[in-house]
Parts: C-alpha cells; sequence; structure tokens
C-alpha cells in the first residue's frame, strides 16, 4: 500500500488540518487512530476543543 497524505478531522468542530508527514492505512492502525480509509480522514480531536473539555467540569 502506498504512503498517502491524511486530513486530521475534529468531530467537535469539524476543523480540518493535513498531515505532514505520509503514511500507510497499516501505520495508522497500529498507531490506534479512528480513521476513515475512503475519504482519507483520521478522526481526532483538535487541541483547542480538548482543552475545552477539560474545563468544563473544573470549579
Amino acid at each position: 500500500m502506498e504512503k498517502t497524505k491524511w486530513i486530521f478531522v475534529c468531530p467537535n468542530c469539524e476543523n480540518e488540518e493535513e498531515t505532514e508527514e505520509e503514511y500507510t492505512k497499516e501505520e495508522l492502525d497500529k498507531k490506534g487512530l479512528l480513521i476513515d480509509a475512503q475519504r482519507k480522514r483520521i478522526i481526532k480531536h483538535c487541541l483547542p476543543c480538548r482543552t475545552n473539555v477539560n474545563r468544563r467540569d473544573y470549579p
């Protein structure tokens, strides 16, 4: 399988960002990432969404 660039997609805000390096589907499976192989997308929360989720429960 050939290496290609993938796109990170945040499921919360739908922000998209292209990966800097090229990966195969097998490499991403080994990393344990949730991927959409048909559209070459990696489902992963972006940094602002991760920090906002952590702050919601903070008093």
